[in-house]
């Protein structure tokens, strides 16, 4: 039997952003969700992250990632239930976050997503931040590349960053092992709080 295709909202791409981002590059606009394929599911959009890989995305350049384009649907690092699945191991209200477009509903390849326990004691905005790709890359970073060691001075580039400004946290809860923290950041905001 076919699905029927439904149309719902969605954050479309209006322009590439240049310079400081405005709020005339994003417009909600409906959008058609096409019936699921083996290997999906359909998912109700709970929380997006909004953070400085969407900024660098939404400048449309080449080689950035995953390419977007005027007219492609916003995505980003998102948190969904599951409202249906063609696949084993993702059923209905399953929790899962992972790289999903900025829609009320959304199709997504379970490959690219990830199950979270709804019932686990912390807030799961989490994974959008510090349990998410943003804090591993500031944890390996700093605990498994850069391996502080006592007495070290260490250096955060890009610290006023979604993973720049966890990775001064990391760093400043070593105190007893990081002899200074330096950080650059281009913006005049605090990166290490």
């Amino acid at each position: 039997m076919l699905e029927k295709i439904i149309e719902i909202a969605a954050w479309v791409i209006q322009k590439p952003s240049v310079g400081s981002y405005k709020v005339d590059v994003l417009a909600l606009d409906d959008r058609p969700v096409v019936p699921i394929r083996d290997g999906e599911v359909r998912v109700k959009l709970a929380y997006i992250s909004l953070d400085s890989s969407n900024l660098m995305w939404l400048k449309l350049l080449t080689g950035w990632m995953e390419e977007v384009h005027v007219d492609d649907i916003m995505k980003g690092s998102s948190i969904a239930f599951v409202e249906t699945s063609k696949t084993d191991g993702f059923q209905v209200g399953y929790l899962v976050s992972g790289p999903i477009n900025w829609s009320i509903r959304a199709n997504i390849s379970v490959d690219l997503s990830t199950l979270l326990n709804k019932n686990d004691s912390k807030p799961i905005t989490t994974h959008l931040s510090i349990f998410s790709h943003v804090g591993r890359a500031a944890m390996i970073g700093m605990c498994y590349v850069g391996k502080i060691k006592a007495g070290e001075s260490v250096l955060v580039s890009g610290a006023a960053g979604a993973t720049g400004s966890l990775a001064c946290k990391i760093a400043k809860a070593q105190k007893r092992k990081t002899a200074r923290l330096l950080v650059l950041a281009a913006e005049k905001r605090s990166a290490i709080g």
